[in-house]
């Protein structure tokens, strides 16, 4: 089954990791269908690391509105049956698209509409040759992120747009209107994406991560208490404790 991806990375101000990201994209073993660059009002030298990918790259620039406004854009202007996300500063693993499609489309396992692969933490290092690795920090978890993510274009157009008013963890906003849908997900046993840490984290900021997490329980909360048809039971076991683990996972600087 050929199944059209396009990739969307959402970007601002990280020229320095963007190309890495960029190239990891072009290593898939299945390879995307278009890559998008947004860029989220950048003023270093993101426009030109984009550019420098030639027609593979479609390059989109836009006055600073935040990461749901950018990946929104992207959205926008995709063109395939599937959108594959990836941040910035994460790389892909040369099979990840290809994993994330054969769990979509394996038809002895039970149908989903979304995939999510794990990341895995890195960290850039050196060693006693003086050749640089990537560093593996903790053991891989599977978080409630668009990096990493392959999403059916169907699930977008159902679930709706990122809300471009939530500034951190619009993803996570995301993920509970599709729960809370009833959209069918996935999450795959393997890495497919590895997490970069850097002093420029966005997660660095933990009361920041914090308070955007507990915004987005509790508009989902209030959301399905307007529900009649949701009961009391519903409400504790949305979102399920392994999601605010894994979320808290995310936070946290190993």
């Amino acid at each position: 089954m050929t199944l059209s991806v396009s990739v969307i990375i959402p970007t601002f101000n990280r020229a320095a990791f963007l190309r890495e990201a960029l190239e990891s994209v072009q290593r898939q073993t299945c390879a995307p269908s278009e890559i998008i660059v947004v860029d989220d009002g950048s003023t270093d030298e993101t426009r030109a690391v984009a550019r420098a990918f030639g027609d593979s790259v479609t390059y989109l620039y836009q006055t600073r509105r935040g990461p749901g406004a950018a990946r929104n854009a992207g959205i926008d202007r995709a063109r395939g049956a599937m959108f594959a996300f990836l941040d910035d500063d994460d790389i892909w693993l040369a099979n990840g698209i290809e994993r994330c499609i054969a769990r979509l489309t394996n038809p002895d396992a039970p149908q989903v509409e979304l995939v999510i692969g794990l990341l895995q933490r890195v960290r850039r290092a050196t060693n006693a040759a003086h050749e640089t690795y990537w560093q593996r920090l903790g053991q891989p978890w599977g978080a409630m992120s668009f990096s990493g993510a392959l999403i059916t274009r169907a699930v977008i157009q159902r679930v709706g747009r990122l809300d471009e008013t939530v500034l951190y963890g619009e993803d996570i906003d995301w993920y509970m209107r599709a729960r809370e849908l009833g959209v069918r997900m996935a999450i795959l046993e393997q890495v497919t994406t590895l997490y970069r840490r850097h002093e420029n984290n966005l997660t660095n900021d933990f009361a920041t991560t914090r308070a955007y997490l507990l915004k987005a329980l509790s508009k989902s909360l209030a959301r399905r208490a307007q529900n009649s048809q949701v009961e009391l039971r519903d409400l504790v076991e949305m979102p399920t404790p392994e999601m605010l683990q894994n979320l808290g996972r995310a936070s946290q600087d190993q």
